[in-house]
């Protein structure tokens, strides 16, 4: 992990920013076309190892899963900017969170929490940022910054910049499971 980028991230960039909220026609296809696509959570793993961050245990993803929308350009590393390919049916959603975000995005993804399930405290690599795009459910985001701790619920259809260089962790407190659409951009283009 690039700690220069870590650090200058920590104190340039927000902790968190609401981008608003994509349509609810997007949120139900998005809801509809989740059944699609099949679990990704070994190659996640693979990811987070190739950016030199611990691939964790499997503790750590008890309850979750993540699922890829956007595929691997062939025959290249798994590193999260050769997730750039966008299947037909999902180059609409695409298209939308581009436009809200005003910045390309690569691995875009489902990821599922089950009700109770909490993805403990992590940082994720400092490259590319972090969106998270719930459309089922929600989720409370807490942010340890320093000596303090930031919490936000995510609701569905909220589309929301991450500062992921920050430890922070999800809880899934409701009674359904919490299903979002995450991906990496670059914030403030």
């Amino acid at each position: 992990m690039d700690k220069r980028l870590n650090f200058k991230k920590r104190s340039e960039y927000p902790v968190l920013h609401n981008y608003g909220n994509i349509s609810n026609t997007s949120l139900n296809s998005l809801r509809q076309l989740f059944g699609t696509v099949t679990s990704t959570i070994g190659q996640s793993l693979d990811v987070r190892e190739a950016h030199g961050l611990p691939r964790d245990t499997e503790d750590f993803v008890k309850g979750y899963d993540q699922l890829n929308i956007q595929k691997k350009i062939n025959d290249t590393d798994d590193i999260e900017s050769n997730y750039t390919i966008v299947p037909d049916t999902f180059e609409w959603a695409h298209s939308e969170i581009t436009s809200l975000l005003k910045s390309d995005v690569c691995r875009m993804r489902y990821a599922t929490l089950e009700p109770g399930a909490v993805l403990d405290y992590h940082i994720d690599q400092p490259i590319y940022d972090r969106f998270i795009l719930v459309i089922e459910g929600e989720h409370t985001v807490s942010i340890k910054k320093r000596k303090e701790l930031i919490t936000q619920v995510m609701k569905p259809g909220e589309l929301w910049y991450l500062n992921s260089n920050w430890e922070h962790r999800v809880d899934n407190n409701g009674s359904v499971t919490r299903i979002a659409v995450l991906g990496c951009f670059n914030y403030g283009q």
